[in-house]
């Protein structure tokens, strides 16, 4: 893997010198029209072509060899937005792994049955109703589950909300709440666990994204900042 990030990043790094090259030299001789573009076309597509074959390398090699699964027992999961979706289903399989759940979503009837769904299979969940967004919230109830339960170890930052529709017609109240809930609930939920975990020196921290943070969506602005936001915190 580290072997593969240093061919990725000399790939990169050529690239980049032959653009401040492309600058300096091929523009002011060719232009700007398609034959300046040439040599640079050419490059992205050896870059793309690199990247692609380097990662369908590393996929192989790990269906030969797959990584050795972290053992769930006796770790303590918190997940937010665990009432719904994919925050549901991740609840369920880390119960069926052994390790202990807690459940926080806005939504309390919903969450609770999920906790319900867990303990029913003799599983351990813990279900408490909470805003991610309001940050005193989030830091007083992670206070206490770590008085009351346990230490969190683990934490899947999930809980989100998307709008659709052109952003004239987005108020300004649904625009701070997309970004409020989509982004800054990640800061919120880190800052109140992250001090343990690096007192521990052990935790892990997983932020689910969307393909949005990737691609610009023009009927989700609010929301694909945000997205963009949250790959930049997590990078």
């Amino acid at each position: 893997m580290r072997s593969r990030n240093i061919f990725v990043r000399f790939i990169g790094h050529v690239a980049r010198k032959f653009r401040g090259y492309q600058e300096v030299w091929i523009l002011p001789w060719w232009g700007s029209g398609w034959v300046a573009a040439i040599p640079l076309s050419v490059l992205d597509s050896m870059v793309l072509v690199a990247k692609l074959f380097s990662c369908c390398v590393v996929a192989a090699v790990r269906v030969i060899i797959p990584p050795t699964l972290k053992n769930m027992n006796g770790e303590t999961v918190l997940i937010t937005g665990a009432g719904q979706g994919l925050g549901r289903e991740l609840a369920l399989q880390f119960a069926d792994l052994g390790a202990t759940v807690i459940c926080w979503d806005k939504d309390a009837r919903r969450n609770k049955a999920v906790v319900d769904e867990i303990r029913k299979k003799d599983g351990d969940s813990y279900g408490f109703t909470v805003d991610v967004t309001v940050r005193e919230q989030v830091s007083s109830l992670a206070a206490s589950i770590r008085r009351q339960i346990a230490d969190v170890s683990m934490i899947v930052s999930n809980a989100g909300a998307v709008s659709c529709g052109p952003l004239t017609h987005l108020k300004a109240g649904s625009i701070a709440k997309l970004i409020e809930i989509n982004l800054l609930a990640h800061f919120w939920v880190i800052e109140a666990f992250l001090p343990g975990m690096i007192e521990r020196r052990q935790g892990h921290i997983v932020a689910i994204n969307s393909s949005a943070g990737l691609l610009p969506c023009p009927d989700m602005i609010p929301y694909s900042a945000a997205k963009y936001g949250l790959r930049g915190k997590s990078s």
